[in-house]
């Protein structure tokens, strides 16, 4: 696929930006490898530039070679993909691995350079908060100093000592800043308070390194055995069948200065054709081994460059967020002053083709935001955001996303005004958008079928919102270990009728209003929310009017928090409340829309959760009640009305680190008013997990779901039954580590109806042996 060819002056310089772009591209990489032939990077890995992080809660010594092992008991770690771990200024996070109860990291080609190295995990909250859960001071040992120093012989006359060339470490401040990540995937490291050393070093301006990290996991599984009973019906695949499916990445470092090169690279590769990466796009045509996604990165001074599957803006209603393959630009001008410049892919590019994603012109976004910090002192911090979008969409979905789209076309300027009081109690939110959108049917051969049709005329709409947060109460001490907190929020926004841009998910023809409260108290979480929302705002007479009412409540009461008593009787309250209330506030015309009064939605849904949990050192119980209630107000149709209850328990017993059993109920009962029938539900399941010998674990999995109903009509069971033993490994390759696993696994799966109204009954069951063999490095 190349550049799409077109006279027009737009067309000639997109293509000459395309060209320019791959053109700087190719440099940036290929000095990054003439760099690395001609530096003596792999002489003196100590000259890496570091920043030491604030606040290292422990101290981790090892030896150049070796691998860094943290137990992630000491870590409050989230689920994977929503943390990053970097050591110094380098994000190592696609080449740790979880293995078991630890996190572990493996230098590569490589060893790791001698002195301290921070070494920080962060909890990924979203694209624009991320926070420092964990901080850690790697101390490489020097091999050097190991060894007996040899004596100097002694001179007539004396040589002056040779300066240091690696400068001593700044020493951290103790109130760290939490880093705000920028638009790529490389979040700036935190800022800290250098302090002179007592003897200034002799900087070394020449100072380099390079860092070239593969990683490789392969995952072999075989299909051993398969039986099914007729009504189970026959399988896509053969009874047996081994497939090989790995992973491959590559990531490279280079800095020299104020000068940082890196890049990402990640591969997916499969002996099953329907497993590829990009199957369902090209089917039998999809190659089995296919770029996943990449990322170049180059940093000099203040300026930043990046290539490949990149995420811009922050405007909610121009521009969020937007990640596909492309260029992007960041330019800090001043300490108030950055530009940033993004032109990227309008859909998700996956492979090796279209390697930049703009080589098709009429599917690509540019983006541009100019950022002025207004004010930034003790009273008030004030910023300012302009964005601008001009953005092009073909009728081709995003990659693996079952979508009929529409050609399209959008283009907008945003303005953000972001702001808080010198105390940060305050905080403030507010953006405007406006947007030009259109449909150009000469773009989508299909929409058009080779007829003429009506141009769709472009139309442009505003759409705003307003955001404010106040913290009434922060802080404020009840005892020596207790606190309050109470913080108020509000937010209006407003979307114009047929508003929309191909930057951001937006809900044209919408108002919302919403307010709530939250209060944290002595560890206990109390939340209230209200929102108002309603649509047609041009109050069209054919089209119904919708106005939605959501008010919830949530409590979450941790009582050996709350009484400040470690009492393991003393179990953690939660409560939930929800009040939802949608109904249509007018009657449109029936003489043009065909709407009926009795037609009019009127609906009210409750909902009340109640739940207590119990821990203890060996043993766990938790109940959960559900109650809700959908209450149907539409004319004709007031006994439409249905209550749902739920029953569920869980309990867990560990007697020893290598033996859990887990029992589990849920009964529900879901009750149809008009209908006068009640379907119930009755699921138990249990399970064990018992590693009887040294990373040798044996697990059995217990699962059945069984639905009637009052009038006895149907039954319907659904059973689950596995059975896995798995052995994990670590041998030593080229004296490093490579873990890795085997298992073989048995599973049942059965289904059992029975129809005693219409005289029908099937039964049908799977039994599948399989086995697996994975290992990385």
């Amino acid at each position: 696929m190349g550049v799409s060819s077109g006279g027009s002056l737009t067309g000639r310089i997109m293509r000459l930006i395309y060209y320019i772009c791959l053109g700087v591209v190719s440099f940036l990489w290929f000095e990054g490898i003439l760099m690395f032939v001609s530096s003596s990077a792999l002489a003196s890995p100590s000259l890496i530039q570091r920043l030491k992080q604030p606040s290292a809660t422990k101290v981790i010594t090892v030896t150049p070679g070796a691998e860094i092992r943290l137990s992630i008991s000491e870590i409050s770690l989230p689920g994977v993909g929503e943390f990053a771990v970097f050591l110094g200024n380098t994000d190592i996070t696609s080449q740790v691995q979880l293995v078991e109860q630890e996190l572990i990291y493996r230098p590569s080609l490589v060893a790791l350079p001698p002195g301290e190295t921070p070494l920080i995990i962060y909890r990924i909250h979203n694209a624009e908060k991320w926070q420092a859960i964990a901080n850690f001071s790697v101390q490489v040992e020097n091999p050097l100093s190991q060894t007996t120093p040899t004596p100097p012989t002694p001179s007539t006359t004396p040589t002056p000592p040779t300066p240091s060339t690696t400068p001593t470490p700044p020493t951290p401040s103790t109130t760290p800043t939490p880093p705000t990540p920028p638009t790529t995937p490389t979040p700036p490291t935190p800022p800290t308070t250098p302090t002179p050393p007592t003897t200034p070093p002799t900087p070394n301006t020449n100072a380099s390194a390079l860092t070239l990290t593969p990683k490789l996991t392969v995952n072999i599984k075989s299909q051993l055995s398969e039986s099914r009973t007729r009504d189970a019906g026959i399988s896509q695949r053969s009874a047996t069948f081994t497939d090989i499916n790995f992973t491959g990445g590559l990531t490279t470092q280079y800095q020299r200065d104020k000068f940082n090169l890196q890049s990402n690279f990640t591969l997916l590769g499969t002996s099953f054709q329907p497993e590829a990466l990009r199957f369902s796009q090209l089917q039998a045509d999809a190659p089995q081994i296919d770029l996943s996604e990449y990322l170049i990165d180059m940093t000099w001074d203040k300026l930043q460059l990046t290539t490949g599957h990149i995420c811009a803006g922050s405007h909610a209603f121009l521009i969020n967020n937007h990640c596909g393959r492309g260029l992007g630009a960041k330019l800090k001008l001043s300490d108030r002053l950055d530009v940033s410049l993004h032109h990227l892919s309008s859909t998700v590019t996956v492979g090796f083709d279209n390697f930049l994603g703009i080589e098709e012109i009429d599917n690509t976004l540019t983006s541009a935001n100019v950022g002025w910090q207004i004010l930034a002192n003790q009273q008030v911090n004030l910023r300012l955001e302009t964005s601008w979008l001009d953005g092009r969409r073909l009728a081709i979905g995003n990659f693996n996303v079952g979508e009929v789209v529409d050609a399209e076309k959008s283009q907008g300027f945003g303005l953000r005004l972001v702001g808080a009081d010198g105390t940060g109690r305050l905080r403030g939110d507010i953006g405007f958008a406006r947007s030009t959108f259109t449909n150009p049917a000469q773009k989508d051969p299909q929409l058009a079928g080779g007829i003429n049709i009506v141009k769709v005329e472009p139309v442009t709409k505003d759409a705003w919102y307003v955001e404010a947060s106040y913290d009434l109460v922060k802080d404020i001490k009840l005892d020596d270990v207790r606190t309050i907190s109470v913080n108020l929020n509000t937010r209006w926004e407003q979307l114009d009728p047929l508003f929309a841009t191909l930057g951001a998910s937006v809900t044209a023809d919408r108002r919302q209003f919403q307010y709530g409260m939250t209060v944290a108290i002595a560890g206990a979480g109390i939340q209230f929310l209200h929102n108002q929302l309603e649509d047609n705002l041009a109050d069209i007479p054919t089209i119904l009017k919708t106005k939605t009412r959501n008010t919830s409540l949530n409590l979450n009461i941790p009582l050996q928090t709350v009484l400040n008593h470690q009492n393991h009787l003393l179990p953690t309250l939660t409560y939930n409340y929800q009040r939802v209330r949608q109904f249509g506030a007018n009657i449109p015309t029936p003489e043009l829309s065909s709407f009926d009064p009795t037609e009019i939605p009127d609906q009210l849904t409750t909902t009340q959760q109640i739940g207590i949990n119990w821990n203890a050192a060996e043993w766990s119980f938790t109940y959960q009640y559900s109650d809700t209630f959908q209450d149907n107000r539409q004319l004709s149709r007031e006994r439409a009305d249905f209550r749902n209850l739920s029953h569920q328990l869980t309990l867990g017993w560990q007697p020893s680190q290598r033996l859990r059993l887990n029992l589990g109920y849920n009964i529900t009962s879901a009750e149809n008013i008009e209908q006068g029938i009640t379907r119930f539900t009755h699921s138990p399941t249990w399970g064990i997990s018992w590693e009887f010998q040294p990373n040798l674990t044996f697990a059995f999995n217990f699962s059945r779901n069984d639905d009637t109903d009052s009038f006895d009509r149907t039954f319907t069971r659904g059973e689950s039954l596995e059975t896995l033993l798995t052995w994990q490994f670590k041998p030593k390759l080229f004296n490093q580590e490579v873990p890795g696993s085997l298992f073989i696994r048995y599973g049942r799966q059965t289904t059992l109806n029975r129809d005693r109204t219409f005289d029908l009954s099937t039964d049908a069951t799977i039994h599948i042996i399989n086995a697996g063999f994975t290992f990385s490095f």
